[in-house]
C-alpha cells in the first residue's frame, strides 16, 4: 500500500489587507482547495498559514465553521510573533524544511528558500494569448485602472514510504 501526505507552508509575509483580495479566495483558491479536498482528503496532512497578517484570525474565525472539522483541524494560523518555526518542526523534520522556514535544508546555491528546485517556465507568454478587444468590450476610456501587489510562498513537504518530496511554489499578482 502507497501512502501520502503533504505538509503545506502558505508564508503571507508582507500580504496587507484589501478588500479586492477577497476574490482570490473566493475564486481561485477556493477552487483548488474544494479540487484537492474533494479528490484527495486526506493528502494535506497539516497546512500551515505562517506570517499572517491580523486580519487572517478574523477571516479564519468567519470561514472556520463552514469547514468541516477534519479539514479545520489540519490548518494552523501562525502569526508573526508565534514560533511558527518550531511548530512547523513538531510535523516534519529539520532537514526537509528549507531554512528560511526554521529547517537546515538550503539548495545547491545556498538559498535558504531553495528556489533552484522550482520548476515554474518563466518564458514569456505568447501575444497570440494575450487579450484583444472586440465589439462587447468595453472601451478604454470606460476601464478603471488599478493594480494588486501580492507576493507569496507555498512550501510543500510531501512524505511517502520511499522518499520525501519538496514542492515549493511562488507567484505574484500585480
Amino acid at each position: 500500500m502507497f501512502q501520502a501526505a503533504v505538509i503545506y507552508i502558505l508564508d503571507l509575509e508582507g500580504l496587507k489587507f484589501d478588500a479586492s483580495l477577497l476574490s482570490i479566495v473566493t475564486g481561485p483558491y477556493r477552487i483548488l482547495w474544494a479540487s484537492v479536498y474533494t479528490n484527495y482528503p486526506e493528502w494535506i496532512s497539516q497546512m500551515f498559514i505562517v506570517n499572517a497578517p491580523s486580519f487572517m484570525s478574523l477571516l479564519w474565525k468567519a470561514v472556520g465553521p463552514l469547514i468541516p472539522e477534519r479539514t479545520r483541524s489540519k490548518v494552523k494560523i501562525c502569526t508573526t510573533n508565534s514560533d511558527w518555526k518550531g511548530l512547523i518542526q513538531k510535523y516534519a523534520k529539520a532537514e526537509n524544511i528549507p531554512a528560511h522556514w526554521g529547517g537546515t535544508l538550503v539548495d545547491s546555491n545556498g538559498d535558504g528558500m531553495c528556489r533552484d528546485r522550482l520548476n515554474i517556465p518563466f518564458d514569456p507568454i505568447p501575444q497570440e494569448l494575450y487579450w484583444t478587444p472586440d465589439e462587447r468590450s468595453p472601451g478604454l476610456n470606460d476601464l478603471t485602472c488599478f493594480a494588486i501587489v501580492l507576493s507569496a510562498w507555498a512550501f510543500g513537504i510531501m512524505k511517502t514510504q520511499r522518499q520525501w518530496t519538496i514542492q515549493l511554489m511562488r507567484w505574484t499578482v500585480s
